[in-house]
């Protein structure tokens, strides 16, 4: 029983001995441990898609004006960038909203279009968070992007921002900004149907420091169409200029100009059926319309903004 006793009490020591011998050993290997870094991105709700090259942003305001992401926002949100709208060479809302989850672009007649999302029509139609009238819902003319820096789709009801709860969807249009370093760029392009385009945008500092800068966008298309009689002409001029008053305080002006006019358009549809109830049969170009019909829709949009940043 002692020879037990002895040898339990001498293996004890020894597995003291090794312990305290290992300690300079494991303080010094706490020593000799990387260096941890964390980081984060500040999430600016206001940066342009166009700087960002993505396909995405990193947050939007269109649900409850606060600066959260996409991921933490409560409600479904597609957003159709700049980059792709380029990479797409997407002209107008129709074909944008065409890429947008969960809404239907239902274009009748030559001029007129209705959104729907969700069963019901989209009435909220904003442009820089601010609420824009569109009767019934219905888009007259064909509206071009190439002012705009995104296009935002919120999809359900908005109540929180836009009065009464639309269960349909709340479309936001974001304008283009001025920036501090000079950039130019000119688009031309030609298609089917003697369809020729050009754009041009041009954005520039104003002062040595860039607290004061501009910007010019300005758009002409001409095209005709397969339908019969049917030709459109568009053009678009956009020019704001921003100021920082200081760090945190910003004021801005600019105004819209938007010109879309149509020769040959129709109102409503071919008759199916003649007269004695025999079916119709049509040609892909045939038109009710007559060559001097037209439908001519001039938008001017003058905005004002002061900012401030807490």
């Amino acid at each position: 029983m002692q020879y037990l006793l002895g040898d339990k009490l001498a293996r004890q020591k020894v597995l003291i001995a090794a312990v305290i011998a290992a300690l300079p050993q494991i303080a010094f290997a706490e020593d000799t441990l990387s260096e941890v870094v964390v980081s984060s991105d500040n999430i600016q709700s206001n940066q342009p898609s166009e700087k960002t090259k993505s396909y995405t942003v990193k947050s939007t305001t269109s649900a409850t004006r606060l600066d959260t992401s996409i991921r933490e926002t409560p409600q479904s949100i597609s957003v159709i960038t700049r980059e792709q709208l380029d990479d797409f060479r997407v002209l107008t809302v129709n074909d944008a909203l065409s890429y947008a989850t969960g809404i239907k672009v239902e274009a009748f007649e030559t001029d007129r279009t209705d959104y729907t999302a969700r069963g019901f029509d989209i009435t909220n139609f904003q442009i820089d968070g601010i609420s824009t009238p569109i009767t019934y819902g219905t888009n007259y003319g064909d509206l071009d992007l190439a002012i705009y820096d995104r296009v935002e789709v919120l999809r359900g009801a908005n109540g929180l921002l836009t009065a009464t709860g639309n269960p349909s969807a709340t479309i936001n249009f974001v304008r283009k900004r001025p920036t501090k370093d000079f950039q130019a760029r000119i688009d031309v392009s030609a298609g089917s149907w003697d369809n020729q385009r050009l754009d041009a945008d041009i954005s520039s500092p104003l002062n040595a420091d860039g607290s004061v800068r501009g910007r010019l966008v300005a758009a002409h298309q001409e095209k005709n169409s397969y339908l019969d009689r049917y030709s459109n002409e568009k053009n678009v001029v956009y020019g704001v200029i921003e100021a920082d008053l200081t760090d945190n305080t910003n004021v801005a002006f600019g105004h819209t100009y938007h010109q879309n006019d149509s020769s040959g358009n129709n109102w409503g549809s071919l008759p199916l059926l003649y007269a004695d109830g025999s079916k119709r049969h049509y040609k892909v170009s045939d038109s009710t319309a007559p060559d001097w019909s037209y439908w001519n829709v001039d938008t001017n949009i003058t905005f004002a903004e002061l900012t401030h940043f807490f």
